[in-house]
């Protein structure tokens, strides 16, 4: 190597100095690599374009064709690789006969590059040299620059016969990269096996082939967790060939795992390989993944001659695709598997369209291989030990989907033809990732037979993991940092695995550097009692739920940039999220198997949405169908309505109450009339709104609830409650309302008020609602929280009793608050709500709700049992269906 480095300077010394000054001496760390930053013209600095350590072709060429051929151009070691391997071979070979029309025009972009305008004749009459000549042009080069060194620079003397007459840029550096690529495109340099080697990532400890490493994969954090989730064990069992009933089934070859955004999904089918009980650490050269990103948009035309080449010549196979494509009319593989998919087709015509299929997806995987590596040949001389080929969002592309899902028959699914038709591999699979769910997986199948998909489901293992596994924290920062579950919002959030493992790299990259360590800590901070004894003080636990919401701020922007919705404005979002939550609390029961936004491509994209079949029991035909909204989906829309200062604890509101504020401005949200189009908005009245999210059974009501839109959360300044400051508050409020008469808000009143924690308006109603939180199990004295907010509380007898209901009234100071807000906000009804966490104990949740559902509240127009939310956990619907 060291003499090719030599050859290289000596050679590039004869041009310019460039060479010397800008020569990239230093062996990169694969993934350590910090790309440089481009300089501004004006600041009279070199530009630097970025640097990916273990490029291909297709990212040195992008290098090459931005970078300023006056500036200090480093080069990268994929270049040094291919310079080394064309130096050192005696005599290079062409690898065509003649270039495609496409690969001409990238060769003049490199000559338009390297030939220095304004010295010649400015007229583009070179001719693209043949890739034999090319190979014949460099062999000379290299004999000459062996006998007469200093007559004949290797590089200039090889570049001057490829471009006679044309002067060149002065910059060494530029031009050994120019020769790279010419070398590259024209002849033999390497096998592809050789070429994918150095493709190798430490992160995943294997080769990767990846259009664009730093956009597609650098966003997937270092650490992998294989946490112990059923999911995973799923994945393990497919990897090691260990499940029932997989043998020459679709699933022997085939995975599919669907899951929200940011659920693992595309992190685990990397980490695939590593799963394999045969794989050894480090020897990740002998295996290789295939990255491809698949578009909604993906049009695969039928290239010319394609049945010649997929049938052979004169066969009876290629004569019937000939004639299914002639009958058919058909000219793209989305028109074949549509084909296959209208029921007017003749079914003796399905097989050879299958085939077809097959056969074009193949092609197409085969051609976005050779394009993301540059490399023509997929021979190697040592073959892969296993191949997994990931497609990510597979299930946006329908017919890709169906093909490489094919049912096992003779030797046409994709796996076998890989193994047939090229030669870097000695066992070959797919791996379909998809923001998708279970029914969507099947729906897109042409043909049913065993299917096992995995869906990954919520899991707080890699964030605890990811912590535990990071640097040293000393007892007290853990403990500090234990309390931030204590938060509403983060606890759910770092179920998400991608939330996860941004909180996680946030706290141990910043965070534990804003928390002192110098307090003596010897009570257990991470007791989950309803009161932790604690040796803060309450400033120092507000701060330390104050840090959890900073990094819940950080982590849902982090979240929202790197997932489906990215492109959707908050606006869309909000949308998005609130009328799919209020379509699936309404959907009854009987209509959840033709629930229809589980194929909405925006819910789709967005990962909103989990849909799981289970077996009711073995033998039965019977399955338990599934959906739901994650608690981590339902924190990342509830932050939509926190307005500028998104804050989980608030000099007004504890976490608990802004968290409940917002996550009642989500449900309120659904029912925005401005969502929905003039004629399609659904009536509701209060109590079938409520009911929807509670767990007591109310009374009806023929209010209705109208509002256009709902505001951010807002927060009290003072307490809103009998005393002082009411009169101030009660003016505040009514120049809300003459301001936004058609929005619905909620406000937070402040901590300590003897009165309701939430006031939110819709229309004419107000809700009045009290927060009760717990990590174990939420602790409610219904009848006094209703009386402080003035309702009369009315005891129902047990039904097996026949005493006379007690009511029990509440204080004159508790009536006239609740008149009071009542005339400000130009409501006419109120109605009591507890929000609570979900008890860890399915008897004391029950409990806690005939406790609410025995103690009716009765006055301001409401009169039966509060509505009971619980929070903290997905919201889910089910049915039994038959298969």
């Amino acid at each position: 190597m060291s003499n090719v480095r030599k050859l290289l300077s000596s050679a590039a010394g004869k041009i310019s100095r460039d060479a010397r000054t800008s020569k990239n001496d230093e062996t990169s760390s694969e993934d350590d690599q910090c790309p440089a930053k481009r300089a501004k013209a004006s600041d009279g600095l070199a530009t630097v374009p970025k640097i990916e350590p273990n490029e291909t072709f297709a990212g040195t060429l992008k290098s090459f064709l931005e970078a300023d051929v006056a500036g200090d151009f480093k080069l990268t070691p994929w270049v040094e690789k291919i310079m080394t391997v064309a130096v050192d071979r005696k005599k290079l070979e062409a690898k065509m006969k003649v270039f495609p029309d496409e690969e001409k025009k990238t060769i003049m972009s490199i000559f338009n590059k390297i030939w220095k305008r304004g010295e010649a004749p400015d007229k583009d009459d070179v001719r693209v040299l043949s890739p034999g000549e090319f190979a014949a042009v460099w062999n000379g080069a290299r004999a000459d620059n062996k006998d007469t060194p200093d007559a004949h620079p290797l590089i200039p003397t090889f570049l001057k016969r490829c471009l006679p007459g044309k002067p060149l840029v002065g910059n060494g550096t530029v031009l050994t990269c120019a020769t790279a690529l010419l070398l590259e495109l024209s002849s033999v340099i390497d096998d592809f096996c050789q070429l994918v080697q150095r493709m190798y990532r430490r992160k995943f400890d294997c080769c990767v082939i990846v259009e664009n490493y730093e956009t597609q994969l650098d966003i997937l954090s270092d650490e992998f967790v294989a946490d112990c989730s059923e999911e995973m064990k799923s994945i393990f069992r497919w990897v090691n060939g260990t499940g029932e009933g997989i043998h020459k089934s679709r699933v022997n070859y085939a995975l599919s795992i669907g899951g929200e955004s940011g659920s693992g999904k595309t992190h685990a089918a990397l980490h695939c390989i590593n799963l394999l009980k045969e794989k050894r650490k480090d020897d990740g050269l002998e295996y290789l993944n295939i990255y491809i990103k698949l578009a909604g948009s993906l049009e695969y035309t039928l290239p010319d001659g394609c049945i010649k080449v997929y049938y052979g010549e004169d066969t009876n196979e290629g004569k019937a695709a000939r004639r299914v494509v002639e009958k058919y009319k058909l000219k793209t593989a989305k028109a074949v598997d549509n084909q296959m998919q209208d029921k007017a087709t003749d079914e003796n015509d399905l097989s050879t369209l299958r085939s077809l299929r097959v056969c074009l997806c193949f092609d197409f995987l085969c051609k976005e291989i050779q394009r993301i590596t540059g490399c023509s040949s997929l021979w190697g001389s040592k073959k892969f030990k296993r191949v997994h080929i990931i497609l990510d969002e597979a299930a946006v592309c329908p017919w890709v989907y169906r093909s490489v899902n094919q049912v096992y028959k003779d030797a046409m699914y994709i796996p076998a033809l890989f193994s047939q038709k090229t030669a870097f591999g000695e066992y070959f699979a797919v791996i379909c990732c998809s923001t998708a769910n279970e029914t969507l997986f099947e729906n897109l199948l042409s043909t049913q037979g065993i299917f096992y998909p995995v869906i990954m489901c919520p899991c707080d293992a890699v964030y605890t993991k990811m912590l535990d596994s990071g640097v040293g924290m000393s007892e007290t920062v853990k403990k500090m940092v234990g309390l931030f579950k204590r938060n509403a919002f983060f606890w759910k959030l770092v179920e998400n695995r991608r939330c996860g493992v941004f909180a996680a790299k946030l706290i141990r990259e910043t965070v534990v550097h804003m928390i002192p360590e110098s307090l003596s800590i010897e009570t257990n901070l991470e007791d989950q009692s309803e009161e932790v004894p604690t040796f803060f003080s309450e400033a120092d636990m507000e701060s330390i739920t104050s840090i959890a919401g900073f990094i819940v701020c950080v982590v849902v922007a982090q979240y929202k940039m790197s997932n489906g919705g990215k492109n959707f404005n908050t606006q869309k979002m909000r949308q998005l999220a609130a009328t799919t939550i209020r379509t699936l609390l309404c959907c009854p029961q009987e209509s959840l198997p033709t629930f229809s936004l589980i194929k909405d491509p925006d819910v789709i994209q967005t990962g909103m949405l989990g849909v799981i079949t289970t077996p009711v029991k073995v033998g039965s035909n019977d399955k338990e169908l599934l959906i739901s909204v994650s608690a981590a989906q339902l924190v990342m829309a509830a932050t939509n309505y926190g307005g500028r200062s998104l804050l989980t604890v608030n000099a007004s509101g504890g976490s608990f109450e802004v968290f409940s504020a917002a996550l009642f401005s989500l449900y309120l949200d659904g029912y925005s009339r401005s969502y929905y189009e003039a004629g399609k908005y659904e009536e509701s009245t209060i109590s079938a709104f409520l009911q929807s999210v509670s767990a007591t059974t109310l009374v009806p009501s023929i209010v209705m609830v109208k509002h256009k839109n709902v505001s951010p959360v807002m927060f009290a300044k003072h307490q809103i409650a009998g005393g002082g400051y009411l009169e101030t508050a009660l003016l505040e409020l009514k120049r809300l309302v003459e301001h936004s008469a058609e929005s619905a808000f909620v406000i937070v009143n402040c901590r300590g008020a003897n009165y309701a924690d939430l006031m939110a308006k819709s229309g004419d109603v107000l809700y009045l609602l009290q927060c009760k939180a717990s990590r174990v199990n939420p602790t409610l004295k219904t009848a006094d929280e209703l009386l402080k907010m003035g309702f009369s509380v009315v005891v129902q007898p047990c039904p097996d009793k026949t005493k006379t209901p007690i009511e029990t009234n509440p204080s004159t100071d508790a009536v006239n608050t609740t008149k009071s807000l009542l005339s400000a906000l130009d409501c006419t009804t109120a109605v009591p709500v507890f929000v609570c966490t979900e008890p860890k104990s399915p008897g004391v949740k029950d409990k806690l709700t005939s406790a609410v559902q025995t103690r009716h509240a009765k006055g301001f127009g409401w009169d039966g049992p509060a509505a009971l939310l619980f929070v903290g956990r997905s919201i889910e619907q089910s049915t039994i269906i038959s298969v």
